[in-house]
């Protein structure tokens, strides 16, 4: 695993609420739908003082956060105690990291701690919180400092997980490999679930650095934590150790671990039992067969049936139906590798069903081929997932290639809609700081649905955009016109510009009016990047009007042609996107599974072992853990 700044995305302490502590996005205070059954308020509060704190964290997971942060504004400091007064200024702060405003968070994380004099559980989750803000602001030094301050044993074990999985994004970025391991042992040690332990996103990570330390260094954790007998993740670490050792016929490296740990430790078996039977040309296909998205799965249909008539190898194609709901193509995607043994999965048609499919397959050790991103963290791929389209960290990673950034500017924006697929390019965007030789300006979120997109522009560019402020700016445009007076010098909305070049994730629908709003707003040299459905019609037949606009998309080799040419003789029409995916995708699975697998484990240790793979068009290129697409950037 390179050493990248990952952006943490855990939810920051606020007493009782709980949260997940896995990276989905820059949303991190949203609590989630785990609160403890039976919420514990300090005794000390008051009953009103209680009910309004519910009231606004009620407004907080509705993301009304203006209406909560009113509601305890109307907590007044004169009538409520210190340790009241403590909470509510931890929540305001809340509120403002949520808001992307992290300076004020910090102001009014430090009011709070300013409040509490005893070494309370509150003021522990506060420091927690102050931390997490530092990190955001990516001063890592203080961020760490503050850490060291929190007294672990006062509190509860949702935050002391938080706590470490700060320790290990604070390690990770000052790339000290093992501090990652302390911080991640300690992550699961109150975990006693072992299938939501091998299955977890960081399960993978902690177990592969692990491994690469040397012996001498796996000796010493060893010995720090054999005392940790109910951590189910260091048991499992040390049992994969001990099966490595006896794979390599080292008895003396096996007698040596069990004079450590003793020989009960090492009679523990894992209760996660991947599939491991593969019928070798038995492909799975899970798609939406029936309902409204029929015929975008009879276009992938049509492109793979292509693609099989093509090749010589004679591949039985076992077809499940989705019906584009969740949990049932969770269910067929466990029953094409249970029941029928396919070899891999093709799936993922819709981002809705995606990351279902990809996690019953990655469950029991499946390979699966997903036709669109997998909106998921990166720590929960692995080499076992290819995306065909280009995944989030695929165009990331072309976007901020040396020879493009020559060419856009090192200084870049990041707009993003403010859901899943938004937050995972702004994690792969911090991922990358300090890694790429770019400087991640400003990022700004906007909501899904919405029509003016002015406001979130213009926090990237140092302007309070408001329907106040543009009425107010028209005003004044026409008492300088009436007096003859220079409008450019009136600079109520002029925005201040300290970047290159814009990323926006958005669909082309989106685009195309967000686009025309940087100019509108005074913004008028900067470049743009999208995604690869920016080459849609309806972007390029307005190419025109829009200047500077690129897009990130696949590499066009010498076969696209022949592609095409193949693809008219066999269908009788021209290939579209979804075709091209279907028969992209069988090229890739053919690719893989050239050589005579009789067990997933045997697929699963010759994917490790690769560097590189392809399609008929697609390539794709492994680093770490996770395969890339080899993509570029193309002008508009």
């Amino acid at each position: 695993m390179k050493s990248i700044f990952f952006l943490i995305s855990f939810f920051i302490s606020c007493t009782s609420i709980q949260g997940s502590y896995e990276p989905k996005g820059k949303t991190i205070l949203v609590p989630s739908e785990k609160v403890q059954e039976v919420e514990q308020y300090d005794p000390r509060y008051s009953k009103d003082f209680v009910n309004k704190i519910k009231q606004a964290k009620k407004l907080i997971i509705e993301k009304k956060f203006n209406e909560s942060r009113a509601l305890l504004n109307t907590l007044n400091d004169k009538k409520i105690s210190n340790i009241e007064r403590g909470e509510k200024y931890n929540i305001l702060g809340l509120i403002y990291f949520n808001q992307d405003q992290y300076s004020k968070s910090q102001i009014l994380f430090n009011k709070a701690l300013g409040q509490i004099n005893e070494n309370s559980k509150l003021k522990n989750q506060i420091l927690l919180n102050l931390s997490a803000s530092h990190y955001k602001k990516n001063e890592i030094s203080r961020s760490a400092t503050i850490l060291t301050q929190i007294n672990e044993s006062k509190l509860p074990k949702f935050d002391i997980k938080k706590k470490h999985l700060l320790s290990f994004f604070l390690a990770h970025k000052l790339k000290r490999d093992k501090e990652e391991v302390h911080a991640l042992i300690n992550y699961f040690q109150f975990d006693q679930n072992r299938s939501d332990v091998l299955s977890s996103k960081f399960f993978s990570l902690l177990k592969e650095k692990f491994l690469g330390f040397s012996p001498e260094t796996q000796k010493s954790y060893i010995e720090k934590y054999k005392v940790q007998k109910n951590n189910l993740a260091f048991k499992e670490l040390v049992l994969s150790l001990n099966n490595s050792f006896k794979q390599q016929g080292n008895r003396y490296a096996v007698d040596e671990l069990t004079s450590i740990v003793g020989s009960e430790y090492l009679q523990y078996q894992s209760s996660i039992s991947y599939h491991e039977p593969i019928e070798r040309n038995k492909i799975g296909l899970i798609l939406p067969l029936t309902g409204e998205k029929s015929n975008f799965a009879n276009k992938v249909l049509n492109g793979i049936t292509v693609a099989l008539q093509n090749i010589p190898e004679k591949f039985e194609l076992v077809v499940k139906d989705s019906q584009n709901i969740p949990a049932i193509a969770s269910e067929k995607v466990s029953e094409l590798i249970l029941q029928d043994n396919v070899s891999l999965v093709i799936g993922g048609l819709f981002s809705n069903t995606s990351e279902r499919e990809y996690e019953a397959a990655r469950k029991h050790g499946s390979v699966f081929l997903s036709l669109s991103q997998v909106n998921t963290s990166r720590f929960n791929k692995n080499k076992l997932l290819f995306e065909i389209q280009g995944s989030v960290e695929s165009q990331v990673r072309a976007a901020l290639d040396k020879e493009n950034l020559s060419f856009l500017g090192s200084r870049v924006v990041l707009l993003y809609p403010n859901n899943e697929l938004g937050h995972g390019y702004l994690d792969e965007f911090w991922n990358q700081t300090g890694d790429r030789g770019f400087d991640l300006v400003e990022t700004s979120g906007y909501e899904k649905g919405i029509n003016d997109f002015r406001p979130a522009i213009g926090k990237l560019s140092g302007i309070e955009f408001s329907k106040q402020k543009e009425r107010e700016y028209r005003e004044l445009v026409k008492i300088y016109k009436k007096e003859n007076k220079d409008i450019e010098e009136i600079d109520l909305l002029k925005p201040t510009i300290e970047y290159d070049w814009v990323f926006i994730p958005s669909f082309p629908k989106e685009a195309l009016q967000i686009l025309p709003s940087f100019k509108y707003l005074g913004i008028k040299d900067a470049k743009f990047v999208g995604g690869p459905s920016w080459v849609s019609r309806s972007l390029v037949a307005q190419k025109k009007y829009l200047k500077n606009v690129n897009y990130v998309t696949d590499l066009e080799g010498e076969k696209k042609n022949q592609f095409i040419q193949q693809y008219k003789t066999s269908a009788g029409v021209m290939p579209k996107l979804l075709e091209t995916l279907g028969f992209d995708t069988v090229y890739l699975a053919r690719n893989i599974l050239a050589n005579n697998f009789s067990t997933r484990s045997e697929l699963a240790s010759y994917l490790d072992s690769k560097k590189n793979e392809i399609g008929y068009l697609g390539e794709w290129f492994s680093e770490g853990s996770i395969w890339y697409k080899k993509m570029k950037i193309n002008q508009l």
